[in-house]
């Protein structure tokens, strides 16, 4: 889970039979699947390998390959319009492992696909979690005065990286890289406009 409780979406009983009788049959499956690109409007075939169901917040997602190809996808179950199992016998990538996949960040996404060498001063309170659970296993947690913990960290360049950083609002603020840091920077200076330019009148209340 990555925060705020959300509603699951629906899922077609009759798809998640399907895909659960692939995955333990192995056996592939045709599915018709709306993307997300589009708006969502756009219908297609595929012609599915699946390797595994990944729960992620309260999305259900279908960890396959398509076709002959060896890409490893992730389709969320609930876009699913049908779903028929097929005779054909499922082709698992070579040295394919479901936990190694979501381990290496798969899940999350990526800027780059890089690492960074992250640098960021909390305070105090909001860094308390990270002593229990840290960010990284190479993480270093330094007090740096006024109340501040400096955090020194190498993680995944992901979005997922700014939300959760986003998400302590005025209570971090990142040293380097310098690129994350400027990028912040926009997006807070971005926020700020938003709210003075939507100011409500007092005049109305």
């Amino acid at each position: 889970p990555r925060g705020i409780d959300l509603h699951a979406p629906d899922i077609a009983a009759d798809v998640i039979e399907v895909v659960y009788r692939a995955l333990l049959e192995g056996q592939r499956i045709e599915a018709d699947y709306r993307p997300r690109v589009a708006g969502g409007d756009t219908l297609k075939t595929y012609e599915i390998n699946p390797l595994g169901i990944v729960f992620r917040d309260q999305v259900a997602y279908l960890v396959c390959t398509l076709w002959a190809y060896e890409d490893i996808r992730q389709l969320a179950l609930h876009r699913f319009e049908r779903a028929e199992l097929l005779e054909s016998a499922r082709v698992e990538p070579e040295e394919f492992d479901l936990d190694s996949y979501i381990a290496a960040g798969h899940f999350h996404i990526r800027e780059s696909g890089e690492t960074l060498a992250l640098r960021a001063r909390f305070n105090a309170d909001a860094a308390y979690h990270l002593y229990e659970t840290p960010l990284a296993t190479d993480q270093q947690l330094t007090p740096s005065g006024e109340g501040r913990i400096e955090l020194a960290a190498t993680v995944l360049d992901t979005q997922q990286l700014r939300w959760w950083l986003l998400g302590f609002g005025a209570n971090v603020e990142v040293i380097a890289p310098e690129s994350l840091r400027a990028e912040l920077a926009a997006e807070a200076q971005r926020m700020a406009e938003q709210y003075r330019a939507s100011a409500p009148d007092p005049a109305l209340n």
